[in-house]
């Protein structure tokens, strides 16, 4: 069988591997139906669960999976093993989410490759949730290396690349740099901006840690990725964290609004300024404004009622 339409779900079963399969090509959840379906229909969905003797999935011929709900979880796999997938979508016509889980895996020696982490992450409306979760050292341009060691051809770092007064004169080296494998910390440098990371398009961070720190740089002033395309990271509360850098970096709700539309996949409380985060910064300039709105004596009560259902609609 090359090409599977419904869902596909190896569950709870003795199997080492999934080559069983290894002719597949392509599966389609089919869910193109324009009509919502009912709360109590599972989804179609592709899932692999609680297969406890499985040591990879072995679909080496798979190249496409158009399901909204894609799950490895519970299982004892040390690979994946999905080299040739290259395509993630949703067949599904009343929404666009793709939710992605790989989970609890059982060994301890599971990764995932960069092949693998690529297609997950470049999917469009992919919501991923990856825990515990590390990368194969297997791509010939990863570099696991601090800044001073990087080789020039490093496409991939493998671990958190850390910028201080000790090596901000070397920032030249991430100009090729397309993937951050850790977080990207830049601390007490004289650093202005991050226009270096010309070609930085991903920020994946996977131990709980907070994917962006820019702390106590008191010249920085513009937080403008050129290309970045997606930052992630499991952590339950923050992604990105600034503190004491230039005042033009203060916690205030334009810097917030200007933060966010550059992520915009990402919740204002996961953003922080100088120990705040935008939530609570926006909901406190919200505040501010409706009570200058109240207390002014030219609107009256039905003028400020217009404004304030004006300010909620935006």
């Amino acid at each position: 069988m090359k090409h599977l339409i419904g869902s596909l779900a190896v569950m709870s079963t003795d199997f080492k591997s999934g080559t069983f399969l290894a002719s597949l090509e392509s599966v389609e959840c089919s869910t193109k139906s324009r009509l919502k379906p009912p709360v109590d229909i599972i989804e179609p969905q592709f899932m692999w669960g609680d297969n406890h003797n499985m040591i990879n999935l072995g679909l080496v011929n798979l190249t496409s999976i158009g399901c909204s709900n894609i799950y490895f979880l519970r299982n004892t796999v040390r690979l994946l093993n999905l080299p040739n997938l290259k395509n993630i979508y949703n067949p599904n016509a009343f929404t666009n989410v793709i939710k992605i889980q790989i989970e609890a895996n059982l060994h301890e020696d599971f990764c995932i490759t960069t092949q693998e982490m690529q297609t997950f992450i470049t999917t469009e409306f992919a919501s991923l949730n990856c825990r515990p979760c590390k990368i194969c050292e297997n791509n010939v341009n990863m570099c696991n290396d601090s800044l001073e060691n990087l080789l020039d051809n490093c496409t991939h770092v493998n671990g958190n690349v850390m910028i201080g007064p000790e090596n901000e004169h070397l920032v030249s080296k991430l100009k090729i740099v397309e993937t951050i494998y850790g977080s990207l910390i830049i601390r007490s440098t004289n650093l202005t901006h991050i226009a270096f990371l010309e070609n930085l398009k991903h920020i994946l961070t996977f131990n709980y840690s907070v994917s962006i720190i820019i702390e106590n740089n008191p010249q920085f002033s513009n937080l403008t990725f050129p290309n970045l395309k997606r930052i992630y990271t499991n952590s339950l509360l923050t992604a990105i964290m600034l503190n004491n850098n230039s005042d033009i970096l203060s916690p205030n709700f334009k810097n917030c609004d200007l933060i966010h539309a550059q992520f915009k996949y990402l919740k204002t409380k996961s953003i922080s300024l100088d120990e705040n985060t935008c939530e609570a910064i926006q909901r406190s300039a919200n505040n501010t404004l409706e009570g200058k709105l109240a207390n002014h004596p030219s609107l009256g009560i039905m003028g400020f009622l217009n404004l304030i259902i004006i300010l909620g609609a935006l």
